[in-house]
């Protein structure tokens, strides 16, 4: 009777020990058995039975493969799998290694590296050592410990392996480095006027939804992001949600000023949105940009006289071109016969101070008969405002605009903005000669942006 022949039964072998072996089972070991036959080397079932449920799909390594991807010669890596250093699965004489547990071993090796010190030789010829290593992350760091003065350089070679030892145990702390976590993180730590902050903080949450590879723009990481994705993101922005190139712009502007103070954080290397150009007669457009009309003063002042008692607050705005916080802002103190001293600016019933970008430290003539119209408004005992609310407080946007502009423009029949005015005394004062450099100090900007404002009257002044 002819002598059956034994099957080999396939073992694992973990790392640590060379005896130590895991037996599996017989249907394991005919499952094993039967994929070694296999023209394709795919991995055993029997590795999720054993434990590896999760795993990936990917195919063993032979050593062959194994010492190509580390480097080593494959005596150099079957001496490491007979001592048992690299985790492997024996079926019969061969050996086959999953790449997970390839993966788990490097990092564990990764974890317990130990960075040296370098050498170097100063032109004095001192020899000192820079404690020199990488952080988890892989970046190239000097440990600076406080017991050597905040120095990376040491005169000794083991307090310079000491202080690489203690920085490297320390865990770098995880950086917001997707947009939408930074954004929040940004506000706090390089922040703005209050204004400025509510302003980018709108438009930059206005297209954290917008999808670029089936990923929203808040789960991106801001490493990942790419010119391309501006160039998409310009396409949604004009496209899906109807914005004017002007808007997108603005957005464009923002995200770029957060991405600029993220590089400075380290979270990122590279700023996608710098620069990225929207043309104004783009075709994608559907909404094009808001047209400043420019109203002559026959018209500004006939609906200045269907605002009642609020008169002279709404001819300041068109005789004297202020922007609408200054007006709410100015004080009883600062109109003086024939001039206007604006100190400051109101927003949200607060009174701020003026900015690099917007001067509102400024002197600007009154026309006479302005002059007389606020000579004789009555004066307030409750409040030093020249134009106060009816509380005696500092008016808010909102509130002014539903009370005092709608009804007087609803009044008028026609349709300006406050900001039309400003624009229209500037464009009526530019036609009429005044001197650019005048008409800048009554403006706050250098006088060379003056010349490019404003355009030629479409009515009478």
């Amino acid at each position: 009777m002819a002598r059956q022949r034994k099957q080999a039964i396939p073992e694992v072998v973990e790392p640590g020990s060379s005896s130590a072996q895991l037996s599996l089972t017989r249907a394991d070991a005919a499952l094993l058995l039967s994929t070694r036959r296999r023209t394709q080397n795919r991995k055993p079932r029997a590795a999720a039975v054993a434990g590896g449920a999760g795993r990936s799909d990917e195919p063993f390594y032979t050593v062959a493969q194994l010492a190509s991807r580390l480097s080593l010669s494959e005596r150099t890596v079957r001496d490491m799998l007979n001592r048992g250093e690299i985790p492997c699965y024996r079926i019969g004489p061969q050996r086959r290694i999953d790449p997970d547990d390839l993966r788990q071993w490097l990092g564990e090796k990764r974890a317990k590296m130990t960075w040296r010190p370098r050498k170097r030789q100063l032109a004095n010829g001192k020899t000192v050592w820079i404690a020199r290593f990488k952080d988890e992350r892989g970046r190239v760091r000097i440990a600076r410990p406080v017991w050597n003065g905040g120095s990376g350089t040491f005169e000794l070679k083991r307090d310079a392996q000491r202080a690489i030892d203690e920085a490297a145990r320390q865990r770098v702390p995880e950086r917001a480095s997707t947009v939408g976590r930074y954004v929040d993180l940004w506000l706090q730590a390089h922040p703005r006027s209050e204004r400025t902050d509510r302003t980018n903080a709108g438009r930059i949450r206005n297209v954290l939804d917008i999808e670029f590879e089936g990923l929203p723009l808040a789960e991106w990481d801001m490493r990942e992001l790419r010119r391309r994705h501006a160039a998409e993101l310009v396409a949604k922005m004009l496209t899906d949600q109807g914005r004017s190139p002007g808007g997108a712009r603005n957005i464009l502007r923002s995200l770029s000023a957060m991405t600029e103070d993220a590089i400075t954080d380290e979270v990122c290397e590279l700023n996608p949105w710098l620069r990225v150009k929207v043309r104004d007669d783009d075709r994608r457009a559907t909404k094009r940009a808001r047209v400043l009309r420019v109203w002559s003063f026959d018209e500004m002042r006939a609906l200045a006289a269907e605002a009642g008692r609020y008169e002279p607050m709404i001819r300041t705005l068109s005789d004297c071109g202020l922007r609408i916080g200054e007006l709410f802002a100015l004080q009883r103190t600062n109109f003086d016969d024939g001039l206007l001293r604006i100190r400051g600016t109101a927003w949200e019933g607060r009174l701020l101070e003026g900015s690099r970008e917007k001067n509102h430290n400024r002197d600007v003539p009154v026309p006479p008969g302005l002059s007389i119209a606020l000579r004789e408004m009555p004066v307030r005992i409750d409040s030093s405002l020249l134009f106060p609310s009816p509380r005696g407080s500092l008016w808010r946007y909102s509130n002014w605009h539903r009370r005092v502009w709608q009804p007087t423009v609803k009044q008028a029949g026609i349709d300006p903005t406050p900001h039309e005015f400003r624009h229209s005394w500037v464009t009526h004062l530019r036609a009429s000669g005044v001197d650019p450099a005048d008409l800048a100090g009554w403006l706050e900007p250098a006088a060379g942006t003056v010349r490019g404002r404003g355009e030629q009257p479409q009515g009478g002044a």
